[in-house]
């Protein structure tokens, strides 16, 4: 009872003004006209670093056809292919320059680079990580990064003459201490000392986040990947990826940080046949929210549920929530992972 009075209290926070949303994740090194064209119906895009690079036609052909469409640019910092896949050219011009910074490099007490997700190697974001000078000035990896990706991804929009109307940074973790190997970011051979580590790493993931509102201004959307709360100071929201995500909590935890935040995005990864279903029901309790499935899938019209305004808040039913619209009502059952519509 106490997670629904939480749950309920926190959706009074929502916007005044609901409009069912969808978006996308491009997470292609190229975008073709073909599937700019199959993006028509979606209300934003996150598209992969590579894109601005690599398929400039594409990316105006999807402003011309959509003009109020968002486009927002992944980021990913902390881990990179370990080798890097050949089309993507930005990305292999970057780790062939790392190699000349090793201790740049994430390692264990033991001296091994660090792996997260397989086939990575993983960076040292640490604010006060190991510095080296380039051109006359001292960077740690953080630095030398956010320097590189104003000017070679996001300044390559404005030079375009594509608006850019934000970023999605991935693994935007909390804390780095839960890596089973250790980490020694100061190569003395020992375990750093976790406290800080995580403090100094999330130190380094504000100065990214900082340096691009900085240069972006308040309007700029900057959205982290994983739901939890931090760094909501600067992030005007999360993706909650694979919805919902596990290691936040239950589905109730789930909902209770999304309906605090400006934008919630609502990602369902799962291959059962009615996670789609279940998680744009989710989002529809809430009226910040935005859905999609997948990645790099084309939109399909059953994704747009015709239902009009919210009649009310979303309200306690047996066994789970349901929300009034004018078209329809919304029904969720958190324990089952089921939803539906009831028309």
């Amino acid at each position: 009872m106490k997670k629904v009075v939480l749950l309920i209290a926190l959706a009074m926070f929502s916007s005044a003004i609901f409009a069912q949303k969808t978006y996308v994740m491009h997470y292609l090194p190229n975008l073709s006209i073909s599937q700019a064209e199959s993006y028509r119906g979606y209300d934003m895009v996150i598209v992969d670093h590579e894109v601005i690079n690599t398929s400039v036609a594409s990316l105006r052909y999807l402003r011309q056809i959509k003009p109020e469409i968002k486009i927002l640019a992944y980021v990913e910092k902390m881990q990179w292919h370990e080798p890097m896949f050949p089309d993507k050219p930005w990305s292999l011009d970057v780790v062939a320059y790392l190699k000349n910074f090793s201790h740049w490099y994430l390692h264990s007490p033991g001296g091994n680079n660090l792996t997260f997700w397989p086939g990575t190697v993983m960076m040292n974001i640490r604010l006060d990580g190991w510095r080296y000078e380039i051109a006359g000035k001292s960077y740690s990896y953080i630095e030398w990064f956010t320097e590189r990706y104003l000017e070679d991804i996001i300044g390559a929009y404005s030079r375009q003459g594509i608006r850019l109307d934000g970023i999605l940074d991935d693994d935007l973790f909390r804390d780095i201490s839960f890596l089973e190997d250790g980490v020694d970011s100061d190569f003395d051979g020992l375990p750093d000392n976790y406290p800080e580590l995580d403090r100094q790493w999330r130190l380094g993931n504000e100065y990214f986040l900082k340096k691009v509102r900085e240069a972006m201004g308040q309007d700029f959307l900057i959205i982290g990947n994983g739901g939890h709360g931090y760094y909501m100071n600067i992030c005007d929201g999360k993706q909650f990826e694979n919805f919902p995500e596990h290691y936040i909590g239950s589905w109730f935890d789930n909902l209770n940080n999304a309906a605090g935040m400006e934008i919630a995005l609502f990602n369902a990864r799962s291959g059962k046949l009615d996670n789609w279903l279940f998680t744009i029901c989710s989002a529809l309790l809430l009226d910040n929210t935005w859905f999609s499935y997948g990645q790099n899938t084309p939109y399909e019209s059953k994704y747009s549920l015709d239902l009009g305004q919210p009649l009310g808040f979303f309200y306690e039913e047996p066994g789970g929530f349901a929300r009034r619209f004018e078209r329809g009502i919304v029904h969720v059952r958190p324990n089952q992972d089921k939803g539906w519509i009831e028309r």
